[in-house]
């Protein structure tokens, strides 16, 4: 709270509007646009305190055309309430009524505002939310991937050096994975059967079974 809000809020009014008064020539100056509109406000309300209305009504008459300039929507609604509080008094309905429509309105403006704001924030989260997980996913399925790839690999190579040693024993031999499936049969297997795996599959032959029920 400045100086002249502490006058102010002791009832110093006469120092609130010199505080005031040199505040608004200063920021006028510096061209601190919603700084003057500020002052002009409190500079309009501390008159309506003293039921200066001419003072008041010219103090809020210029904060409000600055705040409409600056699209100030939160201190155009303060103005619009103290210049209807101000027709309530002078028992001016019709000005009154004015100034209060003017308030409800950019109330109504405001909180549209911030639902749409609060509707692209949650959307902007939802879609940062979903960009993340997409992510994570293709990680995990990047790591998949990579642990079947090596899995396979490493079958790969056990099943070669299997192979390589079947291949050079006489006696038929079938190798299979877990299920029962034929993976690869040997030269002597050949031999014996007078099929090549890949005859074996052109025969519906794939598993232990289908071989034993084909013999």
């Amino acid at each position: 709270m400045g100086v002249a809000g502490i006058a102010k809020a002791s009832k110093n009014y006469f120092k609130a509007v010199e505080y005031l008064s040199e505040s608004i020539i200063l920021r006028r100056e510096i061209n601190h646009v919603q700084g003057l509109i500020t002052s002009l406000t409190e500079l309009g309300e501390t008159y309506l305190l003293l039921e200066n209305f001419e003072k008041a009504f010219e103090n809020l008459s210029q904060a409000l055309d600055f705040a409409k300039q600056a699209s100030a929507k939160q201190k155009q609604m303060r103005i619009h309430k103290l210049l209807y509080e101000k027709y309530k008094k002078l028992n001016n309905t019709a000005q009154a009524l004015e100034h209060f429509e003017e308030y409800n309105s950019l109330r109504v403006q405001l909180l549209s505002d911030e639902a749409a704001n609060s509707l692209r924030k949650i959307q902007s989260k939802y879609e940062k939310e979903k960009a993340e997980q997409e992510t994570e996913i293709e990680r995990l399925r990047n790591v998949e991937l990579k642990k079947a790839y090596e899995e396979i690999e490493l079958k790969n190579k056990e099943l070669f050096r299997l192979s390589l040693v079947a291949s050079k024993t006489n006696n038929a031999i079938v190798i299979m994975d877990n299920e029962g499936n034929l993976e690869w049969i040997n030269d002597a297997f050949i031999e014996f059967s007078g099929y090549t795996l890949t005859e074996l599959f052109d025969l519906n032959v794939y598993t232990i079974f289908d071989l034993s029920t084909r013999n």
